[in-house]
């Protein structure tokens, strides 16, 4: 395990990203699109998930 203290340094920023803009995007295409589908058979905890992580990317 020698050096791998170095690599995981340089590696485990990139393996670890988000991409919050494509998050974002697919969000907003779940909500707009899918969501409606269900109409009042969708579990309002799913709306609020949603919300709560878009609330997470637009604070990173």
């Amino acid at each position: 395990t020698d050096g791998l203290a170095d690599y995981y340094k340089e590696t485990l920023p990139e393996i670890t990203k988000v991409d919050v803009e494509g998050w974002k995007k697919e969000l907003a295409d779940v909500k707009e699109n899918h969501y409606p589908k269900f109409g009042k058979h969708l579990p309002k905890e799913l709306s609020e998930i949603i919300d709560m992580i878009q609330d997470r990317l637009n604070k990173a």
